[in-house]
């Protein structure tokens, strides 16, 4: 080899250990990058699976609703093809009370020109709601004083429609109420009420709530208890709240006619065991449920929520396409559960047994797939209770709805200060979701209540 051409190889094996070099750092940033965009990947996966998962429930209409919808549409619909005569279409819109008295509207000049004019036989009609604001008046209550010779003391006449030794009325306490149970904060009811010249302040508020409280006192909240308890099947799930800076728990109970709330310190087997629930509960896969000693319905909702959003990352397309088999043919068998008419014990045997079968088939190992497999099989012989017997269902969706509105309060006066005050909170929105649910007066409830209490003790 002649000494040129040893240079040159020289040359140029210096340079592909140049660019061998400047390769392998280029390929080490991007190891670094490819490190740090996993950990990215990992950490905004988990902040994601906070606000998308099994527990996250649903906006769309709860699965129990769907064919009680559909028929009520269905009868509608027959009602309205069967009249002769030519009506709006029915919608809640036009679902109007006959109107209580009537006004006539006349014209003796032309709004434009001024001119006089012929009245005509056609008419326009129009039924218009009207809302009366209502007014605020100060009343001098004078009451007559007498003495019992019997009894040896002074008494006094009661003033109506107010609590004792209150510069409101009972009608301004029963606003109040009615306002902190849709979840108005003190602040915003004190506002409120300054509209219409009813000036007090936060303090006043309170007074007046945790007042309305006592004297309603809880014997609706005991019936409701008791109700709950002789029920077949009723929902339970649970969610925190602050009491003093401290992390409460707010257990719920429902059913289609009934909604009940209890505050406690925590979630332990032996606060689950004193709720009023039915023979059957139907609940998500908190094992606190376990020691009621009743038989579960273990949510649908919940699993098939987890079934759609896997926690892990998939490695290969064909991991996907088995995940998404296994999903569709567990989702086929729940809904054809669902859609049996029977109940037996014998039916849920045999969907038992179907859903062993579907999951003993051989699969390929895979992270998503396991995970679902053990939750499923954690939970075996809980997953087809509601097919037993009829008014229980297959998901909690029911029991989840009757805690929004307590999750919603959470966010809004973020805790509670006292005792009373929580279980002023269980016994107001119990009631109040209770009488959303049945259709019922809650003001005429809690009015007639507190009067009972009020004049059953004597005060004035």
């Amino acid at each position: 080899m002649t000494p040129e051409k040893e240079k040159e190889l020289v040359q140029a094996v210096q340079l592909l250990q140049k660019e061998n070099n400047f390769l392998k750092e280029q390929l080490r940033k991007a190891q670094e990058i490819i490190k740090n965009l996993q950990k990215e990947n990992k950490y905004l996966h988990s902040q994601l699976r906070k606000f998308l998962n099994e527990n996250t429930p649903s906006s769309a209409l709860p699965p129990y609703l769907k064919d009680e919808l559909k028929e009520m549409t269905t009868e509608e619909h027959k009602e309205h093809e069967e009249g002769n005569t030519k009506s709006a279409k029915i919608n809640p819109r036009n679902k109007r009370r006959e109107y209580t008295r009537k006004e006539l509207h006349t014209l003796e000049k032309c709004p434009y020109c001024n001119s006089p004019l012929r009245e005509r036989k056609k008419r326009i009609k129009r039924v218009v709601i009207h809302l009366k604001l209502p007014e605020v008046e100060n009343v001098l209550h004078e009451s007559k004083t007498y003495y019992c010779e019997k009894c040896k003391k002074e008494i006094s006449t009661h003033v109506p429609d107010t609590l004792p030794k209150s510069k409101f009325d009972l009608n301004i306490s029963l606003l109040i109420i009615l306002l902190y149970a849709i979840g108005t904060t003190q602040r915003k009811i004190k506002e409120f009420l300054g509209w219409f010249g009813v000036s007090m302040s936060d303090a006043s508020v309170n007074n007046v709530i945790h007042r309305m409280q006592k004297y309603l006192g809880d014997k609706k909240y005991k019936e409701l208890e008791e109700e709950l308890k002789k029920s077949v099947s009723s929902g339970a799930d649970e969610t925190s709240h602050r009491y003093k800076g401290r992390t409460f728990w707010i257990w719920a109970v429902a059913n289609a006619k009934s909604v009940f709330y209890r505050i406690e310190k925590d979630r332990r087997h032996c606060k689950a065991k004193k709720l009023p629930t039915g023979k059957i509960i139907i609940c998500d896969g908190y094992r606190a449920y376990d020691g009621t000693k009743k038989k579960l319905q273990r949510c649908w909702a919940h699993l098939l929520r987890k079934a759609r959003n896997p926690e892990y990352p998939f490695h290969s397309e064909e991991e996907i396409i088995q995940y998404k088999e296994f999903v569709e043919g567990l989702s086929n068998i729940y809904k054809k559960a669902k859609n049996t008419t029977e109940r037996s014990i014998h039916i849920k045997d045999e969907f038992n047994r179907r859903l062993k079968e579907f999951l003993m088939k051989p699969r390929k190992e895979e992270k998503n797939l396991i995970t679902l497999m053990n939750y499923i099989l954690e939970y075996e012989g809980e997953w087809f209770t509601f097919l037993e017997r009829k008014g229980v269902e297959p998901t909690n969706n029911r029991c989840e709805r009757a805690l929004r509105p307590m999750v919603v309060r959470r966010k809004v006066s973020q805790r509670n200060w006292s005792i009373d005050g929580l279980h002023g909170l269980e016994v107001i929105q119990s009631l109040y979701e209770t009488c959303k649910l049945r259709n019922a007066d809650f003001m005429s409830l809690i009015k007639n209540e507190v009067e009972a209490n009020i004049h059953g003790s004597g005060k004035s």
